[in-house]
This record gives structure tokens, sequence and C-alpha cells, in this order.
């Protein structure tokens, strides 16, 4: 494995990740709605799992990921003859895949991680065929606000709204919702990282060299907040499957994360 060592954000098909990586799954499970016998293109595709899910339906499936060490793992678990991974990032995904377009593109948990979003959209658009489908999920950042030093600009239900309504014709706004069991453990996850936090009393957060501070966070992120909250709720994390998460349009500001529904124009 190129990518064993957690870097605090990647999500891992493992058991203290469960709550995520099914959360995570979720959001596959809604864009493989759209997919079906389509040609569907999975930037930031990282571990590949997604872009698995999204190839049992569609004609074509095209993970995208800038970690070379995640695109040989991805390959390798889950290459076939209409899934395939390829690195590069999105502003070079047009010379990367040779100027093919999809009928479905999918960027989840991502964008969060960027600053200029209207450029973002503007390079997902660039690889979707005309009428194509663009399919997006962040965080919802007024749920369980924590601090995460890889995300540059996190959004609420208005400004996602706002970004999809001036970038495109026709968009929508889903949400994802967890269960009361999907709750009571990010709640306590919640809490601990409240807690970790006061004890940074100094700020350290807002002055540490960078490098540093990721791996801290990693550490912290990992040995502390997951797996305390881990060994709390374990019985009742592992048993939690996608079932435990649903997809919706009403109330969709007090969800966990959004998935942003736009048509590119044709």
């Amino acid at each position: 494995m190129h990518i064993s060592m957690y870097s605090g954000e990647r999500i891992l098909p493992e058991k203290i990740f469960n709550v995520t990586y099914q959360q995570s799954l979720k959001a596959y499970e809604y864009a493989a709605t759209y997919a079906a016998g389509k040609t569907v293109l999975d930037v930031a595709s990282g571990e590949g799992y997604g872009t698995h899910l999204l190839g049992k339906t569609a004609a074509k499936a095209v993970g995208l990921d800038l970690h070379r060490g995640a695109v040989e793992d991805a390959q390798k678990n889950y290459g076939n003859t209409n899934v395939v991974f390829h690195q590069g990032d999105l502003l070079n995904a047009p010379a990367v895949l040779k100027g093919e377009q999809f009928d479905v593109v999918c960027c989840f948990q991502t964008i969060e991680h960027v600053e200029d979003h209207d450029a973002f959209l503007a390079s997902l658009a660039a690889v979707a065929r005309p009428g194509g489908i663009i399919l997006v999920s962040t965080p919802n950042k007024k749920v369980f606000p924590s601090f995460n030093p890889y995300h540059v600009h996190e959004l609420d239900y208005n400004e996602i709204h706002n970004l999809f309504a001036r970038n495109f014709q026709e968009s929508k706004i889903y949400g994802v919702f967890g269960d009361e069991a999907v709750m009571r453990y990010r709640e306590s996850k919640q809490k601990v990282s409240d807690a970790i936090l006061r004890i940074d009393f100094l700020q350290a957060r807002n002055w540490l060299p960078r490098k540093l501070l990721l791996a801290i966070y990693a550490f912290v992120s990992y040995f502390l907040i997951k797996k305390i909250s881990f060994l709390k709720h374990a019985k009742e994390i592992t048993h939690i499957t996608t079932d435990n998460f649903a997809v919706r349009e009403n109330y969709a500001k007090d969800s966990l994360d959004f998935i942003a529904v736009a048509w590119k124009k044709a």
C-alpha cells in the first residue's frame, strides 16, 4: 500500500472510519442513479471505491486523482475493462483525459479544499458534455463545525446555493442526513474535538508551520478523536451502513453534507 499512513483527511475503508466511509458511499450511491449506461468522471477519486461503485452501472467510469499512490492502488484494486484511473488534477484534466468529455462528472468532498469555487466549477463543467450532469458534495459548515487545516473555504447552504445558481442555469441542492446512530457518533466525536481545541488556548493552530500543523492534526484526528469515539461506540459504528443515511432536498440546510446537482447547458 502506498497510502497506508493516514493523512488526517483521506477516507479509508477501515472499521474506525466506517461512519465517514458509509456517508461517502451514500453520495456515490446517489450519483449512481444518474450514471446508468453513461460515461462518468470521478474527480479526486482517492481510494477508488466510489469510482468502482459508479462503474457497476456506468458504461465507463474514470477516476482522476492527484496522488500517484492512490491512483496505483485504485487501479490495482478496482481497475477493469470499464473502470480506469489516471493521475492528475482538475486543471490539467483535459490534457490527461485527451479532451474526453463525460455525461456525468462527480467531485465529492473536494471543493472545500480550494479558494476559487467559481473557477473550480468552471473546470468541472469543462470536462462535462453539453447537457451533462455535475455532482459536487461538501460538508455543511454549520453542522458540527470543527477546525480542519485541509479546508480552505467551507460552505453553508446559502453559499452553495448561490454558488451553483450563478454558475448554472439549472441546479438543485440536496442534503445527506444521518439517523440517530450516526448522530450519536457525530456528537461524541465533536465533543472530543471541542475538548482538544480548548486545550489549545494559545491558538497554536494559527501560527504553527503548516507541515507541523498537518502532522499534529493527523495524529490528533486518528489517535484521539476517531479512536476515542470508535471505542465508545464500536458496536454501533461497525453496524452502520449506507442505509443509516438518506439523501433528500427538504431541509437540506440542516444536513451533514450537501450534494449539489447541476446541468450543463446543452
